[in-house]
């Protein structure tokens, strides 16, 4: 039996015994390998110092042990099978790949060469020698797990990535990247992305040196969140962006990852529209709009506002709030309100413009606060100068209108009321002694100045029935004509264009007008005849009478100053001249469309 490493006795290949074997034995004990002899039926004959420790034995603890005792439970037959496998072809080397069992348990991986020889005695037997490569083992099941944990995750990313080599080309993409390109992973490998368009984030066309890939190459750093529109159909945009990371990791040139923003890219298009939607309409509002800050200070104006102010943007924007109002104490209260959180609707004050003038304005404002902070107060001003303006002169013209009642009232109806009287006190003295032929004509007279009184009531209604009209306007026209007519037994001449046909409400003010240019013609002309004619978009009212004293601008009475204003309110003008020949012509111009607000 070999106990020790007597089986290097034989000769060698020049059939000589080895030179100093207590060499050989040193090396055989030493060596950083497991060495094992075994006998046919795989009983350890010999196993060297270091292998013995390496499985936590002594050597005499092993010599007589069987091999298969040592491997692990699930390599025993494997072990036992290369035994027999030596055994059978002497002289052929065979590898293996088995675990073994320490003594305590603890199970190790071993890589072992084994191949039978002949012993001194001339038996067969089988030489095996191992190395432990537990650790080479656990690190190589390290590293493929974590490839699997890496490709796991690849594979399941949600953003597309692509490994790229020092030319440019795939040579590996996830799924997701398959997904955004709609290309399969094999048309990515085989690089076909060059099929396609591609846009800036502004939809023009990005060419390749601006690919995110092609400058993270050229510059040598990363570029990251290039947004990139991939053009798959010419109805259907994939929107992206793109991250490109230059490395060197064997043939591994760029990392590549695309994140589908499609729906993001879209969402934020429609707030840019919004936005600048938002801000046309800030901008181009009919009212004044204006955002001031805690302190007072202008932090946003729009046109409307800076065109009612005569100022430009720069000149506007920063300054206080105060500076811009008739009284500045007004401006300090409004800032009050606001910090006290009320809203402002409809607040009448004044503001100066550039030059100095005063414009009227009705103001609403509330504050937009976030967070319990005070972000800006939002004003909203309405220039109502004209609107004052109208209010003053309509104030006058009732004023002069209800002078002229009162006139007409006191002149006229008060005259005829005061002659009936009369009549009936002195009928009622001489009633006893007066022939009953002189009581009943006093009686008659009594009842025409009765008749004429309400004549002129009936007028006068009419003058202040401003919003009614039963017919149309060349009806109700011939019937003011007939009216004045037999009123003023002077001949109204009246001719209307077929095609005029103004507004009703136009035309009550039309009529009013006409009804007050003859009126005033008769008190204050003395005319023989009056001509009412109505063409194209005017309308005049001529006479025969004195001559109109002054120009087409003067202003002359309550009268003049009434037609006037009704000309205004439906947007037209009035023009009243001398007539060649003689008396006075009032004309009355319309605009083009003559229900038209007051210019």
């Amino acid at each position: 039996m070999l106990t020790s490493p007597d089986f290097m006795q034989k000769t060698d290949s020049q059939g000589e015994p080895p030179q100093n074997p207590d060499r050989y034995r040193e090396i055989f004990n030493n060596s950083p390998v497991m060495y094992f002899t075994l006998r046919d039926d795989g009983i350890i004959l010999a196993v060297n110092e270091f292998g013995a420790q390496q499985l936590e034995y002594e050597p005499a603890e092993l010599i007589g042990k069987s091999i298969v005792d040592l491997f692990h439970e699930p390599d025993k037959a494997s072990g036992l099978g290369v035994v027999q496998t030596c055994l059978a072809t002497p002289g052929h080397v065979f590898h293996s790949q088995l675990r073994k069992r320490k003594k305590k348990g603890e199970i190790i991986w071993t890589k072992g060469t084994a191949w039978a020889v002949k012993d001194t005695d001339g038996r067969i037997v089988v030489l095996e020698i191992c190395q432990d490569i537990t650790s080479q083992i656990r690190s190589q099941q390290a590293l493929h797990d974590s490839e699997e944990k890496f490709r796991t995750v690849f594979e399941m990313l949600p953003v597309g990535v692509a490994i790229l080599d020092a030319f440019g080309k795939i040579v590996d993409a996830n799924p997701a990247l398959s997904k955004i390109w709609r290309y399969s992973h094999e048309e990515l490998l085989n690089n076909q992305l060059g099929d396609r368009q591609y846009l800036r984030s502004d939809g023009s066309p990005l060419p390749p040196w601006e690919f995110a890939s092609s400058r993270a190459r050229a510059e040598d750093r990363i570029v990251s969140d290039v947004e990139t529109g991939i053009v798959l159909d010419e109805n259907e945009i994939v929107w992206t962006r793109v991250t490109a990371m230059p490395t060197r990791l064997g043939s591994i040139n760029m990392v590549v990852a695309t994140q589908d923003i499609t729906d993001q890219h879209h969402t934020t298009e429609e707030l840019r529209r919004r936005e600048q939607e938002l801000g046309d309409f800030f901008d181009k509002a009919p009212l004044g709009c204006l955002w001031v800050d805690a302190d007072g200070r202008i932090l946003k104006v729009n046109e409307t506002e800076l065109a009612t102010l005569g100022y430009s943007r720069g000149e506007f924007l920063g300054r206080h709030l105060s500076e811009f109002y008739a009284e500045p104490e007004v401006a300090t209260s409004l800032m009050e309100r606001f910090l006290k959180r009320e809203d402002v609707r409809d607040f009448e004050t004044r503001i100066k413009r550039k030059d100095g003038s005063v414009v009227h304005v009705l103001i609403s404002s509330n504050v937009f606060w976030k967070d319990n902070q005070f972000i800006h107060s939002r004003l909203f001003t309405r220039d109502i100068t004209k609107q004052k303006q109208a209010e003053e002169e309509l104030k006058l013209v009732r004023r002069a209108e209800n002078e002229r009642i009162g006139r007409e009232l006191h002149d006229g109806l008060g005259g005829h009321i005061t002659g009936i009287r009369y009549l009936l006190d002195s009928a009622i003295r001489k009633v006893d002694g007066t022939p009953l032929s002189e009581t009943m004509h006093v009686m008659r007279h009594c009842s025409e100045l009765l008749q004429e009184s309400l004549v002129f009531i009936r007028q006068l209604a009419r003058g202040l029935e401003t919003t009614s009209m039963h017919g149309d306007f060349t009806t109700e026209l011939n019937s003011l004509r007939d009216g004045m007519e037999a009123t003023f037994m002077i001949p109204c001449h009246l001719t209307v264009d077929p095609k005029f046909h103004p507004a009703r409400d136009a035309a009550v003010e039309i009529l009013q007008i006409v009804r007050e240019s003859v009126t005033n013609a008769v008190r204050h002309g003395d005319p023989g005849q009056i001509w009412i004619s109505a063409h194209g978009k005017a309308i005049t009212i001529e006479n025969d009478g004195r001559d109109f004293p002054g120009d087409e601008n003067i202003t002359l009475g309550i009268g003049l100053n009434s037609m006037r204003q009704r000309a205004r309110s439906i947007g037209g003008q009035l023009l009243v001249s001398k007539r060649q020949g003689g008396g006075a012509v009032c004309t009355i111009i319309l605009p083009d469309e003559p229900n038209a607000a007051p210019v």
